[in-house]
Order: C-alpha cells, then structure tokens, then sequence
C-alpha cells in the first residue's frame, strides 16, 4: 500500500473515529491481500467482519455500533437505542447494536439487531461519526412502542428541554411515519 493511499484511508478512518470497511478499502484500491498484511504488520486491527481499525485507536463505547453500521454498508442507519445512545436520549439502554436496513436489503450482521423500513426519509437521518443515525425525533418515534409512558414522558421533556428535537420535529416525523408504526399511539 503506497503512501498516498495509506494517507487517504488514515483520513477516512479519522472521520470515522479511526474504523472503515473493506468496502471503503476496495474504492481506495486496497485488496484484501494488502489488508491482511497490514493486520499481520500491526497497522490495522480487524473489529468485525468486514470492518478494521488504524493502528493507535483506543477501544471506545462506540466501536461496536459504529463497526456495525460500516458492515452493513450505504443505506444502513444507526436506530432505536443505539441511536438513543448516541443522542443522550433518557431512553437508551444498553444491548446489541441496533440498525435500520432499508426495506430491501437482505444484509445479515452477527449481533446485530437489524430491522427495515420503507418509511425512513432524509429528513429522519442526520451524519454522525461517517455514518448515517436516526435523526433525535424519528428515535423517540421508533423507541416510544418499548417504553412505559413515565420513561416515554421523562425522554420528551428531557428532548425538548435538552433541544435534541422540537415538538414540529416530532409531528413531522409521525407524519411521515407507518400508521402501525408501534408507539405512535403513545406520542
């Protein structure tokens, strides 16, 4: 791997709390050959299936969700706790990673909670660390059918004091939402 190539994948995975996937490997041309021989060499360290590490980056919290959305490729979101996490929403809790798909994808990730969507719009997502998260509003939508109304009370009043999501936010994201999308009822 030339140094050229070597700075550009540094500078991705940088953005990326130091993580890529292979996929992003093969679009810089880096083969599987080349990879393999920078984790034997000690640069890179492998997280998951399809997923690595630069040398130096310490193990964080986050590794795991974000290792899982760079697996699962374009189109994956961060969602339901591990998004609530990631937005210091009072309703996260702790647990597998959690993703959303779109409704299409027959992608299958070991430890990874995975659901699918037909009715997830731009306007639901926002950039976090490289990869796509449920936006704070449509994660109170898709968590709100798991909670009891005193926590599904606590996180509204915390979102909305903490500035995580206005109320419009909310009514626009139930808006675009399924009618049977659970908890809506609750909101």
């Amino acid at each position: 791997m030339g140094a050229e190539v070597r700075t550009a994948l540094w500078q991705m995975a940088e953005r990326q709390r130091g993580l890529f996937s292979t996929a992003q490997a093969a679009r810089l041309g880096i083969d599987h050959h080349q990879l393999s021989w920078a984790t034997r060499n000690g640069d890179l360290r492998r997280v998951r299936l399809g997923v690595y590490a630069v040398r130096g980056v310490p193990l964080s919290a986050w590794e795991d969700v974000l290792a899982a959305a760079l697996a699962a490729g374009p189109g994956a979101a961060i969602s339901h706790s591990s998004a609530a996490a990631v937005h210091g929403l009072y309703c996260a809790t702790s647990g597998p990673p959690e993703l959303t798909l779109p409704s299409g994808s027959q992608r299958r990730l070991a430890a990874v909670v995975t659901h699918r969507r037909l009715d997830l719009s731009p306007e639901d997502l926002v950039q976090r660390h490289g990869v796509q998260v449920t936006s704070p509003a449509r994660t109170l939508v898709d968590m709100a059918g798991r909670l009891t109304p005193a926590v599904l009370e606590r996180t509204l009043d915390e979102g909305l004091l903490g500035r995580r999501f206005r109320i419009a936010d909310l009514l626009a994201c139930l808006a675009r939402s399924a009618p049977n999308t659970p908890g809506r009822a609750g909101l």
